[in-house]
């Protein structure tokens, strides 16, 4: 186990730590930081992901799409279910959403699950980032913006965001086999995958202003069942749907990421609590450090 942490996690929790170092020490500019990150890397991350995967439109794809899906929507149904229950606050509700459904699995979990598992483990990855990142860009952003606003608002501050389109005009020219000229792809190609380190930097830049002051009880729980419960909740989902071997390791990897820092962004951006969704994120991110170094062994153990 610590050797799988120490080639797997700590190369990734060293770009981290630079980060978090870089924002203690030097006044950065979050908000810019954040727009490059929303409107030009993530998107072209997706595009470059999703229109040179040659096998994207087959089961696997599907299945993994079917397996991401479940479980945010079962997500959403136990928070639903939990606020009839104990009446949460709306901003407690909309930041709890948003952590359990949304995974890092972009500037954290890709560098992972390339140490982890090579080149073939990073395109599986990256179909399932695409997935997450399609969620956060669309349900998540819905999600934070009726926090503050109506539902109609709420979908038009959805349709705004650039990764929608990016996903969508790379399915489609993926699916025609439309050919893009090699300087623009590789232009996009190198942006995108630029935005992997650069977010990364941009974790530790983000939450370096983060101090523990709530009660530190709910954002370990919150953070545990993150990190635990909702990859036990696919893990049947999984099986079900016949995802063996690499396949198998790389999307429970994926879906056992620690909450996107996204939240804290949307947090932020639609004026809901964003010392909650940083907190949660910060928690989640550390003692997934212990968390995916034990799923990854278990797993490399246990699937070949």
């Amino acid at each position: 186990m610590f050797e799988v942490f120490y080639n797997v996690l700590f190369p990734v929790v060293l770009i981290f730590i630079a980060g978090y170092v870089t924002g203690r020490l030097f006044p950065i500019n979050r908000k810019s930081f954040s727009i490059i990150s929303i409107y030009l890397l993530t998107p072209a991350l997706v595009f470059s992901s999703i229109y040179g995967y040659e096998d994207f439109f087959s089961p696997t794809t599907l299945n993994i799409f079917i397996i991401i899906t479940i479980t945010i929507v079962l997500t959403v149904l136990v928070v639903e279910i939990l606020d009839l229950i104990f009446h949460f606050e709306r901003s407690f509700k909309t930041i709890l959403l948003l952590v359990l459904m949304l995974t890092n699995s972009g500037n954290f979990g890709l560098p992972i699950t390339q140490y982890a598992f090579g080149k073939q483990g990073l395109l599986i990855g990256t179909l399932a980032m695409s997935f997450y990142i399609f969620y956060t860009h669309t349900a998540g952003v819905f999600i934070a913006a009726s926090d503050k606003s109506t539902v109609k608002d709420a979908f038009f501050q959805m349709l705004k965001i650039p990764v929608f389109y990016a996903f969508a005009a790379a399915m489609v020219l993926n699916y025609f086999k439309i050919p893009m000229p090699a300087a623009a792809l590789n232009s996009v190609r190198d942006m995108g995958y630029s935005g992997i380190t650069l977010n990364l930097l941009f974790v530790g830049i983000t939450l370096s202003d983060i101090r523990i002051t709530r009660n530190i009880t709910s954002v370990l729980i919150i953070s545990i069942v993150k990190l635990t419960v909702i990859p036990f909740i696919a893990f049947p989902f999984v099986l079900f749907l016949g995802l063996k071997g690499l396949e198998l390791k790389v999307t429970l990897t994926q879906i056992a990421m620690p909450s996107a820092i996204y939240c804290t962004i949307l947090a932020s951006h639609f004026n809901s609590d964003v010392k909650l969704a940083s907190e949660i994120v910060l928690v989640s991110l550390l003692l997934s450090i212990v968390s995916l170094s034990g799923a990854i062994y278990i797993l490399n153990l246990f699937i070949k």
